[in-house]
Order: structure tokens, then C-alpha cells, then sequence
């Protein structure tokens, strides 16, 4: 669901496009599927991509989003911001109603020093980004303090459990959750996408996974 919040922080110009610069777009990213428009071998360079990015080239862009939902929110991404915003109005055009793009690309996102993905296929890393992400959305979109409270988070506790990297991600992902503190807890959202990251690296998880939210919940995910 689109929040307000999300609205009220985006740069809303007279086309359907909206403008987010990239701490906004932590702070709301699982509210936004993200769409890559750059070319396949760009999403491992140098920038990497942003963790859970479909890669969709923009000369692709009208025939894969054929059949896509209309209302999605969609987060375009380039390396700059150009191409991502003509593929935004291109879509919108095409009936699409959700649109932001992100501002300045990912030079901007790697100027403000947000994790990235650079490895398509590697679960480990993947986490690990997105965990960086879910620790800076909890400090507010502070970059620095969301760093620093992932790094207190991996660190081993006692010697209970071995402390490799598997097992650390994995209580990393406790401690995160033990920052929600209600049911329509904005970082929720994150907390759902930390599981996925854990179920696609399959860790010896420190506590059984969340239970799913009842339907009809403020936090219920829809079919």
C-alpha cells in the first residue's frame, strides 16, 4: 500500500512522475517495487544495484510491463536519473498511476554511502544489504547511525552458537526485529524482507521466523 508519507516526501511535478532522493527511498522501500532500467552488466559494476532491484532494460521497459498492475508503486532506477525518468513518463502514459523515480540514480545512492548489491546471485550479500538498508530506515534514514547499529547487531554474543557469518546475519535480523514496537510499525515491512533474505540463505535462525500477520491486519500482506 502507497503510504501518504510517501507522498508528502516525494518531489511531485505536474506529470505523473515523482522525484525521491535516495533516503527516502530507504525509508520506504518495501512499499516500492524497484525497476533497474540500465543494462544487465551495469547492475554489477562499480554501483551495483539496489538489493531486490528488477532489472528491466528501458529499451524492454513497454513490452515486460505489459502485464503488470497499473497501480503498483514502481521506483525507477538508473545510473543517473535520466533514463529512469523517461521510462517513468513512458509508463505513465501507459496507464501507470504509482511513479517515482529515483533522483540522481545510483550515483546519488553510492554518494550517500547506502549498501548496494553487486553480485546478482549471491543470497549472502543480498542480506547483508538489505539488512543496511532496514538498519538506516530505522535510524531515520541516518546513514551513519544506521551503519553503526548494524555493526553492533553482527556482533557475537556469548558462546553459545558459533559466530559465523550465517549465524550473525541471522541474529542480526532478531535484533532488528526487536525494534518494532506496534502492529502497523513502518519497518515491518523490512522485517518481512529480512525473512525472505534469511529463508534464500538458510541459516540456523536464533528464533522461529515471525508469524504472518492475521488478514485484514494493518500489516497483512495481500495475495
Amino acid at each position: 500500500m502507497l503510504s501518504k508519507l510517501l507522498l508528502a516526501r516525494a518531489d511531485a511535478p505536474a506529470c505523473r512522475v515523482r522525484d525521491i532522493s535516495p533516503l527516502v527511498a530507504t525509508l520506504h522501500l518495501p512499499e516500492l517495487t524497484v525497476v533497474d532500467v540500465r543494462e544487465p552488466a551495469e547492475l554489477t559494476g562499480a554501483l551495483g544495484h539496489i538489493p531486490g532491484a528488477v532489472n528491466v532494460p528501458l529499451g524492454t521497459l513497454p513490452t515486460t510491463t505489459l502485464g503488470w498492475d497499473r497501480a503498483a508503486p514502481l521506483l525507477l532506477v538508473c545510473r543517473s536519473g535520466g533514463r529512469s525518468a523517461r521510462g517513468a513518463r513512458a509508463l505513465g502514459e501507459e496507464g501507470f498511476s504509482a511513479l517515482f523515480n529515483l533522483a540522481g540514480g545510483m550515483l546519488a545512492w553510492d554518494a550517500n554511502g547506502l549498501p548496494r548489491q553487486r553480485e546478482p546471485h549471491d543470497a549472502t550479500q543480498s542480506l547483508l544489504a538489505t539488512l543496511g538498508l532496514a538498519f538506516v530506515a530505522a535510524c531515520d534514514g541516518e546513514v551513519e547511525q544506521g551503519a553503526a547499529a548494524l555493526a553492533e547487531a553482527l556482533r557475537p554474543e556469548g558462546l553459545e552458537r558459533p559466530a559465523g557469518l550465517a549465524n550473525r546475519l541471522a541474529d542480526a535480523v532478531v535484533r532488528f526485529e526487536a525494534r518494532i514496537t506496534t502492529i502497523d510499525d513502518p519497518l515491518r515491512g523490512y522485517a518481512r524482507m529480512l525473512r525472505v533474505g534469511l529463508a534464500r540463505l538458510n541459516p540456523t535462525p536464533s528464533q522461529p521466523a515471525e508469524e504472518p500477520d492475521p488478514p485484514g491486519s494493518p500489516g497483512a500482506v495481500a495475495a
